[in-house]
């Protein structure tokens, strides 16, 4: 008696149960034949499709990640790279503030390489910062992607859940650094 495996549908046969001579033509057309539908066919299919699938991803590219604000002025330098596989892309930046004024009206964000997807969901990004002050009562710096953004935008996360702009002064002027690491989603 045959059966169809769940994944790729291959067909399999027990040697004990199927030992007759009509099942062993069966078999051989199954496991080699002609057909479309016979076993090698979809094994050489599957592996098409993988290999179709890693063709599509890219080798680190450069990209120049600068701060984005409304009210504010920032003199730095940043370095970066993204990767795209598939419809992801995986970045990692890094931006260097060596001046900065004004008073930060909007939230603080660091340009993104490729524009996010126009639909779906919010994505979370991992940040560090060195040598950049928050509000007391702050735990930390987070970044998110929105959806259809070119920024992740940047806040500081208080006690509770509630969040803030980061000002533009808490950036140390001669030696704050902001590191960023995460994926998003493309069209």
């Amino acid at each position: 008696m045959s059966n169809i495996t769940p994944n790729l549908g291959l067909t399999t046969y027990n040697a004990i149960t199927d030992a007759s001579t009509v099942l062993l033509y069966d078999y051989i057309d199954a496991v080699s034949g002609s057909r479309a539908t016979e076993n090698l066919g979809k094994l050489d299919r599957y592996a098409g499709e993988i290999s179709g699938s890693l063709g599509t991803m890219s080798s680190p590219q450069p990209y120049v990640p600068v701060f984005l604000s409304t009210g504010a002025t920032f003199t730095s330098s940043g370095s970066g790279l993204y990767s795209i596989i598939g419809k992801t892309v995986f970045v990692e930046a890094k931006i260097e503030c060596n001046a900065s004024s004004g008073t930060l009206t909007n939230q603080l964000g660091v340009s993104l390489p490729i524009p996010a997807k126009t639909s779906g969901f919010t994505i979370p990004f991992f940040v560090q910062a060195n040598k950049v002050t928050f509000s007391s009562d702050a735990r930390g710096i987070y970044g998110f992607v929105a959806i259809g953004a070119s920024v992740i935008s940047l806040s500081q996360l208080f006690s509770g859940s509630s969040a803030g702009l980061i000002s533009a002064s808490s950036i140390n002027a001669t030696a704050g650094i902001v590191y960023i690491n995460g994926h998003y989603f493309i069209d």
